[in-house]
């Protein structure tokens, strides 16, 4: 049974990211899913289910070989390593981790086949899950201020492919605001963490304890919320109450962990 999670997409995900709880999925739909869905929604007023779940399994089946990567190769180069499988899957993972990668390669191919069949257009989608995972591959394998890049283009990329499905021409201003909703704010936090670089001369301009991240969140999506609304008001072309709204929504959202953190 402690195999399974090596072959199932989501599995990995759920039981490694997620700590195994309804939180965690939720947590990951309301940050992740939900918005995106909003965004299709505003930009298209339509939602068409099956390809964009097939180009999400397509994602995530690819994107968690950089996750087990990331927990058993990578662990073995680092000094204070974070363990997220237990010695068995450690263990199961180096009986069988060429299997691995062959099942989840040739599941993704299948996946990929699929999606192209039913919509042709979904050519660039896909090509960008698959170039997330040569992403993720790199990013496994350096240190440094690389890493931070890397790591908020993975995230940029993992907000744009679903879009870009259903939105061929994505414009500069919609990947700006895909890079501002999430990936931006998460790099921001993790630099201050300073776990992979020293970096505390740059992060105490907007965020001098660590602990106070939520608050920071809190602050940051105020801010570019104003931002938006100034713009949509001041210039006419630039109007998106969609991301207005998709702003309010994050910035509930991180009242809502702030207060949680505070009195839960």
């Amino acid at each position: 049974m402690c195999g399974l999670k090596f072959y199932i997409p989501f599995f990995y995900t759920y039981s490694t990211r997620m700590d195994s709880n309804l939180i965690g999925v939720l947590n990951w739909i309301s940050q992740y899913l939900f918005p995106i869905l909003l965004i299709i929604l505003f930009e298209k007023g339509f939602f068409p289910f099956v390809p964009f779940f097939v180009l999400i399994l397509l994602l995530y089946t690819l994107y968690e070989i950089g996750y087990i990567q990331n927990d058993t190769e990578t662990i073995k180069e680092e000094i204070s390593p974070t363990l997220r499988l237990s010695q068995n899957e450690l263990q199961y993972y180096e009986n069988n981790k060429y299997f691995i990668y062959c099942f989840r390669l040739t599941f993704s191919l299948l996946l990929s086949f699929v999606l192209y069949y039913e919509m042709s257009k979904a050519f660039y989608s896909i090509l960008m899950c698959w170039g997330m995972l040569g992403i993720y591959v790199l990013y496994n394998q350096v240190r440094g201020y690389i890493t931070l890049f890397l790591h908020f283009l993975l995230m940029l990329m993992r907000y744009v492919s679903p879009v870009l499905l259903f939105i061929p021409s994505v414009s500069i201003n919609l990947i700006f605001f895909l890079s501002v909703i999430y990936p931006l704010p998460a790099v921001l936090v993790r630099l201050a963490k300073g776990k992979i670089v020293n970096v505390s001369s740059i992060s105490i301009f907007y965020l001098k304890d660590y602990k106070d991240r939520y608050l920071f969140v809190q602050r940051y999506y105020t801010f570019f919320l104003l931002v938006y609304v100034l713009l949509s008001l001041i210039v006419t072309s630039f109007a998106n109450w969609g991301y207005v709204m998709i702003l309010a929504y994050f910035l509930a959202r991180a009242i809502f962990f702030n207060l949680y953190i505070k009195h839960g």
